[in-house]
């Protein structure tokens, strides 16, 4: 962008010049132009079919990013030049792509060719005027000055501000998948309970139905919710005027027709705040429960009634065995005596 914005608006003005391809500068210029388009297109074709070692590919961007910009500050004023900004915003790439450690290594690469840049002003490397003019000798040296210390500036606060966006997105990170371990794990728990779970509004509407529920009431979910709780169980109209919220238990008729015997538990759903956002309603089925009383009271009156059997029979039989022994013995005796 910078380069077809900047740089090639100047060749586009400039292409009815009869010596555009005669000046070496524009020449080059228009070299470096095109040679920046193309390595977009290489870096994308790279990145497409790049499967590993992004990291490398990274630092060779950046590489080349800085000789670009070394070479567009050496056609357009050398440290007068407008895109010595250039060399910070690829620091600044630098450490997006590669956080501190990509920073400061494009801080140091960035101050070698601004010095590099400044020492070829002054002692006229490559310049066919020579060495710059004492007056200007100071001016060279304070904008290389201040271009460095940007640059420093730029690579220490974008290093720190990358590493603290890392270490805020691996926390990040790490709390969506403890949320997302919790959250399922939460699922699990209230999937797997076997005591019926519906979670209502504050009038009761019906938002949350377990499997558990649904096999207590023969209802599956999506015929209940958005419902009316009291509509389904009407026996928790008013208990949330009492004081306490205990357990009771009521009959329960389920749509085959049959009726069952459930423990209800009825108490408020709180958020985070401990505000009131709604009701949590707990069944149980107790009907295998009354049975299982309901038989044991039969066999503990059976039980009684076979004591008293085995106590009536007991105090019969004794006076019996006493009347058989005697005439036992009456059948036994040859005559009987009289005189008494």
């Amino acid at each position: 962008v910078i380069v077809t914005v900047l740089l090639g608006s100047s060749v586009v003005f400039r292409l009815s010049d009869q010596d555009l391809f005669l000046n070496t500068k524009r020449v080059t210029l228009l070299i470096v132009i095109i040679g920046t388009y193309v390595l977009t297109i290489i870096y994308a074709l790279v990145l497409r079919t790049l499967r590993s070692r992004h990291e490398s590919f990274a630092y060779v961007q950046v590489f080349i990013d800085m000789l670009i910009s070394t070479v567009l500050v050496g056609l357009t004023g050398g440290t007068e030049s407008f895109f010595l900004v250039l060399f910070s915003l690829c620091v600044l790439s630098a450490s997006i792509l590669l956080y501190r450690r990509g920073a400061m290594w494009a801080m140091l690469m960035a101050t070698i060719l601004i010095v590099l840049l400044v020492a070829r002003e002054a002692l006229g490397w490559w310049l066919p005027s020579g060495p710059v003019s004492d007056e200007v000798l100071l001016g060279v040296f304070l904008s290389g000055l201040t271009n460095v210390s940007a640059v420093f500036l730029v690579g220490m606060l974008a290093g720190y501000l990358s590493e603290q966006a890392r270490d805020a997105g691996r926390r990040l990170l790490d709390a969506s998948r403890n949320l997302e371990a919790l959250r399922a794990l939460n699922g699990h728990i209230i999937t797997s309970i076997q005591s019926g779970l519906v979670s209502c509004t504050l009038d009761y509407r019906i938002i949350f139905f377990n499997p558990a529920a649904e096999r207590i009431t023969g209802y599956a979910a999506e015929q209940v919710l958005y419902g009316r709780a009291t509509d389904l169980f009407p026996s928790i109209r008013g208990k949330e005027l009492e004081d306490d919220l205990a357990r009771w238990e009521g009959k329960y008729r389920r749509p085959d027709g049959r009726f069952r015997n459930l423990g209800y538990n009825l108490s408020p759903l709180l958020d985070g705040q401990d505000k009131h956002q709604g009701w949590i309603l707990i069944l149980q089925d107790l009907t295998p429960l009354r049975e299982m009383e309901e038989s044991v009271r039969r066999s503990e009156r059976f039980a009684a009634i076979g004591k008293m059997a085995a106590g009536i029979a007991h105090e019969i039989r004794n006076p019996l065995a006493s009347m058989s022994g005697s005439i036992q013995m009456l059948a036994t005796s040859e005559s009987l005596d009289t005189t008494g």
